[in-house]
């Protein structure tokens, strides 16, 4: 709910510069035609915009190149973008659909072109060929590039510093229970543990759903309560064994329903009915949270440090929340350091 406020407020504060960033210069049918570009969490609203052609989503090499972290060099006379980066070396011609990676020729149906001075690309080529994951809202034609998070990269003491977690939760092995990964999910969301009072009671005692379960203790159902609708669906709430252990396939389910996209300011995340392993594990490669080459273990127990792992690509890949233009994208790690910061300030 405190989700769902936040965004109505910030989409509305940003609905006039959403509108405003856009170049002036560009002609009213390349306006319908753009697209809204993040990359990594980041958007670009100065400088060349992605746009719809031919049914294809073209953005700019270039700036999405570089904020993968290869360099790029353009070679005048032969009309060639070299990128390189670490032992990768990627050579595109324009208009011509042959390119070539690591000297290895390949071929997509998409050739590079050059607008207004600038060279655009597929967005799926920039999936296949720069190890990144792409992931596509049609209706409100907005496009996100997130680059996994390599495993020497992920710093787990910044769970600590969010308060998601203790010094010594990091230390410990084992597996986490569906009930634990539901609490520390529920402590990321609103920055505080489950608890029941008056208030509670109340909402419980007006929700059919929720009355046959009245005798379940109170801390039980004050972690019901607040993850229904958020990290559970109605359906799960009455049948999820709290005390089971958490496998691989439900870690990545409630992952990606906290980071669920709302692209409007009441709807619930749409990740919130997703079931089969292949909707879970598509979303998870799509957001950035595992390999698109990962091989699922859906009924597998899942380690703690595991676990930490997802989250921390979870908490690092972009979110959208609101809706239509006023849509606006951020991820939890901001969300989080934000927090923080008013805290500190508060005890000032």
């Amino acid at each position: 709910m405190k989700k769902r406020i936040l965004s109505l407020l910030l989409a509305s504060i940003l609905l006039a510069t959403l509108f405003g960033s856009f170049p002036t210069t560009v002609q009213a049918d390349t306006v319908q035609n753009m697209v809204r570009v993040i990359v990594n969490g980041t958007e670009h609203t100065t400088g060349p915009q992605g746009f719809l052609q031919n049914d294809r989503t073209m953005v700019p090499l270039r700036m999405i190149a570089e904020d993968l972290g290869y360099e790029v060099s353009w070679d005048e006379e032969s009309r060639a973008v070299t990128l390189q980066k670490g032992e990768n070396t990627l050579l595109l011609t324009v208009d011509q659909n042959v390119y070539r990676k690591n000297g290895e020729e390949k071929e997509f149906d998409a050739a590079p072109f050059i607008k207004e001075d600038r060279t655009f690309v597929p967005i799926r080529l920039v999936a296949e060929e720069f190890g990144a994951s792409v992931e596509w809202n049609g209706e409100y034609r907005i496009v996100k590039i997130t680059q996994l998070l390599d495993a020497d990269t992920i710093d787990l003491s910044r769970l600590v510093d969010w308060k998601i977690l203790s010094a010594e939760d990091l230390k410990k092995d084992g597996n986490l229970t569906v009930g634990e990964a539901l609490s520390l999910l529920y402590r990321l969301e609103e920055g505080y543990e489950p608890y029941w009072d008056y208030a509670s009671e109340v909402r419980w005692g007006m929700e059919d759903d929720l009355r046959p379960m009245n005798d379940l203790a109170e801390e039980t159902k004050a972690l019901l309560l607040g993850v229904w609708l958020r990290l559970l669906n109605t359906q799960e709430l009455s049948t999820v064994d709290l005390d089971s252990t958490l496998t691989e396939s439900d870690a990545l389910k409630y992952i990606i329903r906290l980071i669920g996209n709302t692209y409007s300011c009441t709807d619930d995340p749409m990740e919130l009915e997703y079931q089969t392993a292949e909707e879970i594990y598509g979303c998870a490669k799509a957001r950035g949270i595992i390999p698109q080459d990962y091989v699922p273990h859906e009924n597998a127990p899942i380690g703690r440090a595991e676990v930490y792992q997802l989250l921390y690509r979870a908490l690092r890949t972009p979110v959208t929340f609101g809706g239509y233009a006023a849509a606006y994208v951020t991820t939890w790690a901001d969300i989080l350091d934000r927090r923080i910061e008013r805290q500190a300030e508060s005890e000032e």
